[in-house]
C-alpha cells in the first residue's frame, strides 16, 4: 500500500459525502439560528432591557423553537440523501483502519441525527418544545457536523502532504505544461532486490523510448514520484506525450494474453519451468525469443504509434529493445495499471517469466 492508495481512499470517502452538501448546509443553519436566537434573547433578559423580561424570554424561546421545528422539516426531506451516503460508506472497501473509524462514527452520528428528527416530527411542535429533544437534535448535530469537517479536513491535509512530496518541475517548466503518466503494480510484497530490478526495467524502457521519440536530446522526462510498498511512479514531460506509453503496455498485455492461449501454450510453459534449472546461453536465448514473438506480433503497431519505418530493420530493433524491459516488468508484475488502464495477467505470469 502507497500513500497514494490512502489519499485515493480519502479523496473517494470525501466524494460520498460532498453529495449530502445540502443536509450540511441545512444542519448549520439550525445551529447557528438557534445559539444566534438564544444568545440575543438571553442577553436581553440579563440587560433588564425589556418591560417584561420574563415573558419576553419565553416568547423568543418560542419563536425560536418554531424555526428549528420548521428547519428540521427542511432537513428531514434530505434523509434519503442521507440514509444513501450510510449505505455507500458501510459497503465501501477501506484500508485504512483509521479512516474505517472514522467513517463508522460518521454513520453513527447520522443515524443518531435521524432518529431524533423522527422523534421530533412524531412528538409534534407542542411537545416538542417541553421534550427536551430539541437539545438533543442539537447536540448530535454539533456531533455530525464535527465528524464532517474531521473527514474533509483530513483528505484535504493527506492530499497537501501527498502532493508536497512530489519532485519539483525543472526551472521553466509549469504545472499547466506538463502531462502525466502514473505506472503503479499491486505486488504488496517488494525486497530490495526486486524493487531495483523492476526500477531498472523501467529506466531501460523509457532511456530507450526518449531515443526514439527525441533523438539527440537530455532527458526529458523527469520522476515527479517513486513509491514503494506497493510500486508506483509517476513521470512527467513537457515536450513528449506520455499516453502513448499506455497503448504501448495495453498492446503488450493484449499479445501477452493471445500467446497463453496459443495451442503450444503447455508446451512452453513446461520448456520454461525446465531452462529455469538450465543456466546456458542456449536456454536464456529460448527465452529470449519467446518475449521476442510477444512482442513482434505488435511490432507493426509500435512502429507507427512512434513514427519509425515498419521497413528498417534497425527501426524493427528498436522496437524489440524498447519492449523487451518492459515485458520483463509486466512479467515481475502481473497486476497493476498505467494512468486509468488496469491490467491483470496472474494466470499467465509463468509464460514469460525469466529468472536470470
Amino acid at each position: 500500500m502507497t500513500l497514494n492508495d490512502i489519499v485515493k481512499e480519502y479523496i473517494e470517502v470525501k466524494a460520498i459525502i460532498d453529495n449530502i452538501s445540502e443536509a450540511i448546509e441545512q444542519s448549520e443553519n439550525i445551529v447557528s439560528t438557534y445559539s444566534r436566537r438564544l444568545k440575543s434573547s438571553t442577553t436581553t433578559y440579563f440587560n433588564g432591557t425589556a418591560s417584561n423580561p420574563t415573558s419576553n424570554l419565553v416568547n423568543n424561546i418560542s419563536g425560536c423553537m418554531e424555526s428549528v421545528y420548521n428547519a428540521v422539516l427542511h432537513l428531514n426531506a434530505q434523509s434519503r440523501e442521507l440514509y444513501k451516503c450510510t449505505a455507500l460508506l458501510e459497503n465501501k472497501p477501506i484500508s485504512n483502519q483509521a479512516l474505517v473509524d472514522e467513517c463508522s462514527e460518521f454513520i453513527d452520528s447520522i443515524n443518531v441525527v435521524m432518529d431524533i428528527i423522527c422523534k421530533i416530527i412524531e412528538l409534534q411542535l407542542g411537545d416538542f418544545k417541553k421534550s427536551g429533544a430539541c437539545n438533543d437534535l442539537l447536540d448530535a448535530l454539533t456531533t455530525f457536523l464535527a465528524h464532517h469537517k474531521y473527514i474533509v479536513l483530513l483528505c484535504d491535509h493527506v492530499t497537501y502532504i501527498e502532493q508536497s512530496l512530489y519532485e519539483p518541475l525543472p526551472k521553466g517548466v509549469g504545472e499547466n505544461e506538463i502531462n502525466l503518466l502514473e505506472i503503479k503494480s499491486a505486488k504488496e510484497s517488494y525486497d530490495f532486490m526486486t524493487y531495483s530490478d523492476d526500477i531498472q526495467n523501467l529506466s531501460k524502457f523509457l532511456t530507450q523510448f526518449e531515443m526514439i521519440k527525441a533523438p539527440g536530446t537530455s532527458r526529458i522526462i523527469f520522476t515527479r514520484k517513486i513509491e514503494n510498498g506497493s510500486l508506483r511512479v509517476v513521470l512527467a514531460s513537457k515536450e513528449i506525450e506520455l499516453s502513448c506509453i499506455k497503448d504501448i503496455v495495453d498492446a503488450l498485455v493484449s499479445a501477452i494474453r493471445s500467446f497463453a492461449f496459443l495451442p503450444s501454450d503447455i508446451r512452453l510453459k513446461k520448456l520454461e519451468e525446465e531452462t529455469k534449472q538450465i543456466e546456458n546461453e542456449n536456454a536464456r536465448q529460448d527465452l529470449d525469443a519467446k518475449k521476442l514473438t510477444i512482442i513482434n506480433s505488435q511490432i507493426d503497431s509500435f512502429i507507427d504509434k512512434l513514427g519509425l519505418d515498419k521497413n528498417k530493420p534497425e527501426d524493427r530493433e528498436k522496437i524489440q529493445q524498447l519492449c523487451i524491459p518492459l515485458v520483463n516488468y509486466l512479467n515481475s508484475n502481473p497486476v497493476g495499471s498505467i494512468n486509468d488502464m488496469t491490467y491483470d495477467l496472474s494466470s499467465e505470469l509463468h509464460l514469460i517469466e525469466d529468472k536470470s
